[in-house]
């Protein structure tokens, strides 16, 4: 990118962020994240994680997951998300997604994660635990919407986009398209989220 994220830009407000979960298919002998890694440790390079191309927030998570779990998960890189519901069923497979999209498509969580610094499990899938709390902590791995700005923006600049934002995400409106495209609200100052990011 043509400029440095930390020192050009006035960090405004984090408004919301992307949970992904990690599922198998429902017929998968895989009932937890603990039994997928148990073969994975087992099978170097045998599992496969189809995600929707390289470079997206699903592939480097199976590769943080890969760092943080001792194991060679083979990332396989489809060309976009709608692929990833089609996956071989021959395979042994694991599907790094968004919650809905992995209940849609009739897949089994494994993990649902959600808040880099909360660590909250997905509303979809309360009962599993995340991948933090199962021991994994560099495996957190999440998109964002952010308001951010050129640097130097004077402080009264950036406590009026904050006003609009909090008030934005009050708006019914706003709550439903959140919801909708599976977003979850999470909204910090831009100072807390310059720290956290």
């Amino acid at each position: 990118m043509p400029f440095d994220i930390e020192k050009d830009l006035t960090y405004i407000a984090k408004m919301a962020m992307f949970p992904q979960c990690i599922a198998v298919r429902t017929e998968s002998p895989f009932k937890t994240l603990g039994d997928l890694l148990a073969f994975a440790k087992a099978n170097p390079k045998k599992l496969k994680a189809g995600t929707p191309g390289a470079g997206t927030h699903p592939f480097m998570a199976v590769h943080m997951l890969n760092d943080d779990a001792k194991v060679q998960i083979t990332v396989v890189a489809f060309a976009g998300g709608g692929q990833l519901v089609t996956i071989p069923s021959g395979d042994t497979w694991i599907v790094p997604s968004s919650p809905s999209t992995c209940q849609n498509a009739g897949l089994r969580g494994q993990d649902a994660h959600s808040r880099e610094s909360r660590r909250q499990t997905s509303s979809m899938y309360p009962d599993i635990p995340t991948v933090t709390e199962q021991g994994y902590k560099k495996t957190i791995v999440q998109t964002g919407i952010c308001i951010v700005g050129p640097k130097g923006l004077p402080p009264a600049v950036v406590k009026k986009w904050e006003e609009v934002a909090q008030a934005t995400l009050k708006e019914p409106g706003t709550m439903d398209a959140v919801k909708k495209f599976d977003f979850v609200v999470d909204y910090r100052t831009g100072e807390e989220f310059k720290k956290n990011s």
